[in-house]
């Protein structure tokens, strides 16, 4: 298994973040797959507990089993979170 994360965030004014994050995941053997996850996105601070996070999501996955190319998929969604943070 080989497997990746990254978030780059770029704080452009008091308790506001640009981020651009991208997950990656190579399985091999027994229901193998490849999976992708990027997102593009704004998160607000509401205050030290509480974000506001809303993106734009590309997610990805391949499986390496021909008997299974039937449930490769492509999806872009838009995604909207509030997070609390202990």
């Amino acid at each position: 298994m080989l497997a990746y994360s990254l978030r780059l965030e770029y704080p452009f004014a008091a308790r506001q973040n640009l981020f651009l994050e991208h997950r990656f995941s190579d399985v091999q053997g027994f229901f193998g797959s490849v999976d992708r996850d990027s997102a593009l996105g704004y998160e607000y601070e509401i205050n030290r507990y509480l974000a506001f996070t809303l993106s734009i999501r590309l997610q990805e996955r391949n499986n390496r089993d021909a008997q299974y190319a039937s449930y490769n998929y492509k999806a872009f969604t838009l995604d909207a979170d509030l997070s609390a943070r202990f």
